[in-house]
């Protein structure tokens, strides 16, 4: 069987089952070799072993990746620099404002993929900045049913409490 660019539309039919315009080929005998030649370029013979091919096609697939599952955070996670990293003290604040916000992320997508209701982010008081941008990012978020400052009594302001849809 030659496969030229000229000879293409030949084979051009309604595919069955997909009902949609394909290119197709018979092949019945055990070995089919196919002549691919482009413009411009030499001829490149391709050998199919039909069996091989059927063989393939009817194999049961089995799944060989399992489910992923996730890292269930712990109910209270301290943002705070010196629990995240030894060496916040060579950092500036911008750094040390992207490791604390990469971490609540890290932490809050794990607390949705594992199937958490509710989890805490223990952020300080200091200037608020850090306790701004995780509101920030939470107001308007499709799995957050709500989110407030936690237990003023045990952090005052220093943390918020997140309800998990």
């Amino acid at each position: 069987m030659r496969v030229r660019s000229n000879t293409w539309a030949n084979y051009k039919k309604k595919a069955p089952l997909l009902e949609k315009d394909a290119y197709l080929y018979q092949l019945d005998s055990d070995e089919v070799e196919v002549t691919v030649q482009k413009p411009k370029e030499q001829e490149k013979k391709l050998v199919i072993d039909v069996t091989k091919l059927k063989e393939g096609m009817m194999e049961k697939k089995t799944a060989d990746v399992l489910p992923k599952t996730y890292e269930k955070p712990t109910q209270i996670v301290d943002l705070h620099i010196e629990e995240l990293t030894k060496n916040h003290r060579s950092m500036n604040n911008a750094e040390m404002l992207e490791l604390q916000l990469n971490t609540f992320l890290t932490k809050f997508e794990q607390a949705i993929a594992s199937g958490m209701d509710e989890i805490t982010f223990i952020h300080g008081v200091g200037n608020g900045v850090l306790r701004q941008e995780i509101q920030r990012k939470l107001s308007g978020h499709k799995n957050v049913a709500w989110f407030e400052d936690a237990q003023k009594e045990k952090f005052g302001y220093g943390a918020t409490k997140i309800k998990i849809k």
